[in-house]
Parts: structure tokens; sequence; C-alpha cells
């Protein structure tokens, strides 16, 4: 009896031994799979991160190449060779920027850098004053200062008493293509340059922006509007007033509709547009101006403007007991007109893009028309 019972104890004892051998050998299973597992993990992340690293570098020398060599991509998108990887680089030409994209895989992992360069203004967009015909300056006791590029169709005349112009860079007999701004077949008639041409090209602007960023009024013949500084305006892209003949739809735009800072808006009319300059400027904002007939700007005191000015016709500036600073471009198919009384006006040259490479308001498609290159510098950075 004794010897069964010990002999059932030390069964029992090995029983439970080899239970716990188990249990041990079972955790340490888990443990090291454990372990396993997330040495994989690890070594997973690293290679990714590793591929990741090498597929940004890769896609940045495409980048360099390009910035290098501009003229790389002429012929279309190429895929390089970087060490054992490669990266396809290719290029979008647009009417306001030109966009670089350099894409690089390595081992599944993918990159893309993208930079983008404005565009330059065409011919027209790049002088400060754009006249289709005649530069007419009558002045009495006046000064006009004219920086930047004057490009003139016909001649510049002077007449009055003690009246002086400075143009730092001034050009006369110039061609129409080079003087004139044209508008393009929007009725799709055949014809460019229409007064119906003009109409519908503007009724399509409108439709590009939101609600809350455009006001398109419509007026009877003979009807035109005026614009006082209002907070409704406030935001607007686009206020464009059109009626039904050429002339119809004139405004009055009294001190600037676009007083507040960081304002960018272009006012455009089937008639006239006569501007009565601010005594201020909001900081930063651009009142920009279209007319198919003539732009007539009046101002006293000091006055300042900055933006694009448009006339189809002719545009006229009356100044009296005066100093006035515009900055931006003017362009008139027709005169510009300049008849000053103890006054000194300025004209500075200010690209028409903003800091993100935008054209105004309105113009995008006339800039698009024709574009003078891109800068050399290019404006933004990203991956994307």
């Amino acid at each position: 009896m004794d010897t069964f019972m010990r002999a059932h104890k030390r069964f029992k004892q090995r029983g439970v031994a080899l239970a716990i051998a188990y249990m041990v050998v079972g955790a340490l299973v888990t443990l090291s799979s454990g372990f396993i597992a997330s040495t994989v993990g690890e070594l997973r992340t690293a290679q990714y991160y590793n591929n990741s690293t090498k597929a940004f570098w890769v896609a940045s020398s495409g980048i360099n190449q390009f910035m290098k060599d501009p003229a790389y991509l002429d012929a279309g998108s190429k895929t390089i060779t970087v060490g054992s990887n490669t990266v396809l680089l290719s290029k979008t030409d647009g009417a306001t920027e030109r966009v670089v994209r350099a894409e690089s895989t390595v081992s599944g992992t993918k990159r893309t850098i993208e930079i983008t360069y404005p565009s330059n203004p065409p011919g027209l967009f790049s002088n400060t004053m754009t006249s289709g015909n005649n530069f007419n300056l009558t002045g009495l006791l006046a000064r006009l200062d004219v920086y930047g590029k004057t490009r003139i169709g016909g001649s510049y005349n002077q007449s009055g008493f003690l009246a002086v112009a400075y143009f730092e860079d001034r050009q006369t007999g110039q061609g129409t293509a080079s003087t004139t701004l044209r508008y393009p077949d929007a009725n799709g008639n055949g014809v460019s340059d229409e007064f119906a041409d003009f109409k519908r090209f503007y009724q399509d602007e409108c439709n590009l922006y939101t609600p809350t960023e455009v006001e398109h009024v419509v007026v009877n013949s003979g009807d035109s509007v005026i614009l006082y500084p209002n907070k409704k305006n406030v935001g607007k892209r686009l206020i464009f007033v059109e009626g039904p003949n050429p002339g119809d739809g004139s405004i009055d735009i009294i001190f600037d509709a676009a007083w507040r800072s960081s304002e960018n808006l272009t006012i455009v009319s089937t008639g006239d547009v006569n501007y009565i300059e601010p005594l201020q400027l909001g900081v930063n904002s651009k009142l920009n101006i279209v007319a198919w007939q003539d732009y007539n700007e009046a101002s006293i005191l000091y006055s300042a403007h900055s933006g694009v000015t448009y006339a189809h016709d002719d545009a006229n500036y009356y100044s009296v007991l005066n100093y006035s600073v515009t900055k931006g471009n003017v362009i008139a198919n027709d005169n510009i007109n300049a008849m000053e009384a103890l006054t000194w006006k300025r004209f500075n040259y200010e690209s028409p893009f903003d800091a993100q490479g935008s054209a105004p308001p309105g113009f995008s498609g006339l800039i698009g028309q024709a574009t003078a290159g891109y800068v050399t510098t290019p404006s933004s950075w990203r991956e994307i």
C-alpha cells in the first residue's frame, strides 16, 4: 500500500512538472512570437522609411535637373535614372503658371514633388502704360512721371504751360499687336473683338465665381449705375454692368469700391467707367477696371490707385491741385489723355499677378491668350 501511494505521488508530481513545463514553453513561444512579430514590423517600418527617403531624394534630384535646365522638358515628359532608381519628370504650362512634377517610386513607396512658376505677363501687361493711338499731355504747372515701359501706337504730344513729363522707357510708333487688347471670338461667329464678344466673355467670366463673389447687373438702354462704398461689395471679385448697346450701363465709382484691405475687385461696364479717386486705398487692395468705351478718372488733393485699367476706347485723366500715384497697368486701345493743372501725377508698374500667380478677376482669359514665358524662380514647392 505504501509503495502504491509513493508511486502515485511521484506520478502526480511528474504531471504537475510536465504541465508547468508546457506552460513555460507556451509562454516562451508566445513571447518569442511577439518579439519576432515586433522585430519584423520594425524592420518593415524601417524599410518603408528607407524607401520613402530614397524616393523623396530621387524626386528632388529630378526637380533639380529641371531647375538647372528649364528647357529639359521642352520635348515632353522624361524618365531619368538616379542611381539604381528612376524618376518621372513632367511639366504643364498654363495661362498663369507652369507646374513641374517629379514622381519617384522605390520598392512600392511613391513620393511626388511639385513646383510652380508664375507666368510672365504678355507684352501689354508688362507695360505701365499702353496706348493704341496717341498719348496726349495737356498741363498747367504740371508734372507727369511714368516708371516702367510706355508703348504708344501713334505719337506722344505735349502742350500747355510749364508741363513736364518723364518717361523711363517710352517707345512710339508701335504696332497694333503690342498696343491694343482684343477680345477673343467668345460668341463663336468667326469675328473677334466685337461688342457681342465682350458681353459674352464677361457673362462666361461671371460663371467662374460663386454667387457671393460676383454681381451681374443687367440694365436697360440709357441706364447707368453708381457705386458707393458699400459693405455688400466686400469680398466681391467681379461686378459686371451689362447694357444692351455700346455706351449703356456706364458706371460712376464714387471714391473706391475696394476700400477695405486685401480686396481684389474688377468692375466691368459695357459703357464708360467714371472714377473719382479716393483719398486713400485699403492696404494691399486692387481695383481693376474694364470699360468697353472710355475710362475717365478725376482726382484732387492726394489720391492713390492700384490695379489694371483697360479702356476699349480712351483713357482720360483729369487732375487739379493733386498729387496722385497709380500702380499697375493702363491699357487704352485708342488714346491716353492726361489733363493736369497744378499737379504731380505718377504711374508705377505693378505686375497684374498676385502673390499666388493669379491674374486679376476678369483678366485670366485675356492674359492667357499669349503668355510671355515664365519667371525663373519657382513661387511654391510642395509634396503631393
